[in-house]
């Protein structure tokens, strides 16, 4: 398992990178939405995303 951090409008492009880009002709890929999150932290990951 592997944990991909993103914020919500870049979730589509990422989604479309992994069915691309993984190895298995339909991969398990699971979204979860955050009902809360420290402003602090939502901050660092808006900053630090790059997909």
């Amino acid at each position: 398992m592997i944990i991909f951090k993103t914020t919500e409008e870049k979730v589509p492009r990422l989604r479309a990178f992994l069915e691309k880009e993984h190895p298995c002709e339909t991969p398990e890929i699971i979204e979860v939405q955050v009902a809360r999150v420290n402003a602090h932290y939502l901050s660092r990951v808006v900053e630090s995303v790059a997909v």
